[in-house]
Formats: structure tokens, sequence, C-alpha cells
């Protein structure tokens, strides 16, 4: 019996059409679209080109399935959107739900591959070019679905581990509660995506932190336990931390009664200020900031380590004035120390640190104002400032006279910068003293750990409700198309 085998190349389907008997008419050929097997190898161009072909032919089914079929796209979309916008309502947040399916199409998508990978080789050895010409297609295919969802796949296993040791499943009564009592659409949305990202952050956080521990040399369990137990009074919304670390410090120095705290546009080089008239810290919102840098009006015109001192000569530029600066060289070796510091680490932990050195200057007006009353301080100092001093006063008081000394360092902490040059401010008694304080603090056993934290957190941040609504979409969309 003779055979004819053949490739329709419109739909792609193989047939074999055997020869009719005698008794029946001969079929017409010339009429049929028939294409004889070329039977011809596979060169790497060719093979490129129809590897590379297959991946763009799927992302362009993709394209057109959705153009074609908008009700079904969009049903697709309303079905994601309602599965993973219910899921912070029983407390799992979306990363995990979007890491589960990641890893799916992941699995899924790879299956297909090695499927098709060991048909291409199979038809390829065999001499079957035509048909591995296929083959070689689809696995470009697949390699485009493998691209949705294999580089999610490391970070959403890390999610659902985190999840499985940290989470907690049940009803989120107060998620609910919030979504209900917000009147507009936009903010019960706004409301839902801030606590899934909450969720997320929480179980991350407490990873970060037992990573953190597990890291700590030299230190027993009781050691280990306390550390743990104070990292983990920052796992809390980031706004929430700079009033924690005001708390803290009034743990410290006995002193319960808080200064104000606000947020404002400053200078990029400046981080925070401590202003006595209203007792109250500020720190930069980051937002753009119309005036000019801190010290932006000198210019380093020449610097001398002389007999242990620095002599830095300065040029005020509006005013063309030479200024002449002297100071300790191991005050200003330890300011650049500090400075360094600051470049290594986390944002989170400057920010503490910058808090830690502000409230250090309320402490010290608060010293000022016990001891010498409110006529040192240019300008008005406001009545909710002098409550908040006689407050903290009253808190400092012990039955013990100050010493002399005591007094004299406490006046001195009166005296402002001469002038506007960086020498002259980081000379003053107050600003040694507070970037004391922080270094002080820096050799606290839990900020470098909990620098640690924060420098991991860094690299935990997952997709947000949105995306993956967004991108389990076009996953869902590509394994059909």
């Amino acid at each position: 019996m003779i055979q004819f085998t053949g490739i329709d190349t419109k739909q792609n389907i193989y047939f074999t059409q055997k020869k009719p008997s005698k008794v029946q008419p001969q079929p017409n050929f010339e009429h049929r679209e028939y294409h004889p097997i070329q039977d011809k190898a596979i060169s790497l161009g060719e093979g490129t080109e129809l590897f590379i072909g297959g991946l763009l032919k799927q992302g362009k089914e993709m394209i057109t399935s959705i153009i074609k079929h908008p009700l079904k796209s969009a049903g697709i979309m309303l079905g994601t959107s309602a599965a993973f916008m219910a899921l912070p309502l029983v407390g799992i947040p979306s990363a995990v739900g979007g890491g589960i399916l990641a890893i799916g199409f992941a699995g899924y998508a790879i299956g297909k591959a090695l499927y098709h990978t060991a048909q291409f080789a199979k038809t390829n050895q065999k001499g079957s070019y035509d048909i591995a010409r296929i083959h070689l297609q689809q696995m470009g295919e697949d390699t485009f679905d493998i691209a949705l969802s294999a580089p999610f796949a490391p970070k959403a296993a890390s999610n659902i581990k985190n999840f499985i040791k940290y989470g907690k499943i049940g009803v989120n009564s107060e998620l609910i509660a919030n979504i209900k009592s917000a009147n507009k659409f936009t903010e019960k949305i706004r409301i839902l995506a801030k606590t899934d990202a909450e969720l997320s952050r929480n179980f991350n956080f407490q990873n970060a932190v037992d990573k953190e521990i597990r890291n700590l040399k030299d230190l027993n369990d009781a050691q280990k336990a306390q550390i743990k137990k104070e990292l983990l009074e920052f796992n809390i919304e980031a706004e929430k931390i700079p009033e924690l670390v005001l708390r803290k410090y009034g743990e410290a120095k006995g002193i319960t009664t808080m200064p104000d705290l606000e947020y404002i546009p400053m200078a990029s080089n400046t981080q925070g200020i401590a202003v006595a008239n209203d007792c109250k810290i500020y720190l930069n919102n980051n937002k753009p900031y119309k005036g000019k840098p801190t010290f932006s009006e000198y210019t380093t015109i020449k610097q001398e380590l002389i007999n242990g001192e620095y002599k830095i000569t300065y040029k005020h530029k509006p005013t063309g004035d030479i200024i002449v600066e002297t100071c300790a060289a191991d005050i200003v070796d330890k300011y650049n120390t500090l400075c360094q510091l600051y470049k290594e680490l986390s944002p989170e932990s400057v920010k503490i640190l910058t808090i830690l050195h502000e409230r250090e200057h309320i402490h010290q007006f608060a010293q000022v104002f016990a001891t010498q009353g409110y006529d040192w301080i240019p300008g008005e100092v406001t009545p909710r400032a002098k409550d908040l001093f006689n407050k903290m006063a009253a808190e400092m008081k012990t039955s013990e006279p100050l010493s002399a000394e005591a007094l004299e360092k406490i006046a001195s902490y009166t005296k402002g910068a001469e002038n506007g040059t960086p020498l002259s401010y980081i000379k003053t008694p107050r600003e040694i003293a507070a970037r004391q304080f922080e270094v002080e603090a820096c050799t606290h056993p839990t900020f470098l750990p909990l620098d640690g934290v924060f420098k991991t957190m860094k690299y935990s941040k997952g997709l947000s409700i949105g995306e993956n609504i967004l991108i389990n979409d076009v996953r869902i969309e590509s394994s059909n198309s």
C-alpha cells in the first residue's frame, strides 16, 4: 500500500492519504493544496527564528484573545479581582495568593516546555524536521509563559513560607468595619490595599527578625530573647516608628511627656530640626523644597590641621567675606565618623538617629528652661511649649540639687553658632552632646540588628494587590491562548 504524507501549512495538521483501490476513481491532486515534507535539517539561524517566532506568537495571541473576547477577558479580570480582594478579609495577603498562582503557572509552563523539548529532540533525531519545527515553535510559546511566572517563583515561595510560619487565617473584622465606614469606593479600595501591604510587611518583618537573631553570636538564649522582643516592637507601620522612638527615649530618661512632631519640606541635606519656641521636632518629608541647602552660602577655601586643631577658611559667597574657624580635631573627626556611619545605615535607621538627636535637643531646652527660664531664647515661646517643658522639668526633678558642673554644662546649651559656617555649627556644645547621644544609641545591642532588619525589608517588598491582579490576569489569558 503506497502512502502520501504531507502538512497543511495553514492548519499545521498532519495527514496520511492512502492510494485508492482500483475500483475507486483517482483523486485530482492538482486541485489540492499539498506540500510534501522537505526533510531538510534545521539550521541554527532558522531554529532561532522559529523559537523567537513562537515566543512572539504567544504574546500576540494573548493580546488578540483579549481584543476578540472582551467579555471573557472582563470576566477573568473581575473574577481575579474579587478573589484577590477577598484574601485580606480573611488575613491572607494577596502576595500569598499571587505566589500560589505564580508557582502553579510556572510549573504548568515548565512542564509543557519539557514535554515539547523532549518531542523536539525525538523528532529532530528521527529526521522528521518539519514536525520538529512545530515543536521548536511550541518551545518558544512555552518560554513566554515561563517568563510570566518563573521569575516570581522564588519570591512567591518565600511569601508562602512566611505566611505558613507567621500568618493566621481568620476574619479581619477591623478591616471589614473600616471598609464599611468608608463612604467613597476609592477610599474602600485604599483601605483594602493598605491592609494588604501591611499583612505582607508584618510577616516579612518577623522573618527578618528571626534571621538577625540567628546571626547573633556570643549571646545566650535569654539575651537573644530580649533583643528579639525589642526588635518586634518595631513591627509597626512606618509612620508610627517616630512616635515609638520618642516613647522609648522617654522610657530611658524617665520622662513620659513627648514633644510635638511634624513633617515639613526641608533642604536635602537636613534631616530634622528641634525648635525650642514651640517644643516641636520637625522632620524632612522629602517633598519639594524652595529654599537653599544648609551651608550653601559658604565655600571652603582652605583646610589645615595644626597642633590637634582644624583651621578652616571659608568664603561667604553673598558678601565675599573671609571667615576663619578653628575646632579641636577630635570633635571634627567624631563628626566625620558619624557622617560616614549614616552612609552605611538604612534610611529607617538614619531617621531613628535623627529623631533621637532632635529629642536630645528638646531635653537640653527643657533643662535650660528649668534652670534659667525662657529669656535666653529669641522670639516668643508658645503656651503649648511652656506647658510641655514644665511637665518635662517636673519629671526631671530629683531630690538632690544639681552640681555646679552640671549647671555649667546646661548653661552651655544656650550658646548657638557664632556664624553660619559648618564648623561654627558642629562645635556648639548642644550639637556635640546630641551627636554623642547618637553614638551611644548606635552601641545599644538592638540598634545594629534593627538596621539589619530594615535592610532585609528593603528587598522584601512584593507586588501590590493591584499588580497581583494584573499579572495573574495576564497569566490566565496566556495559558488560555
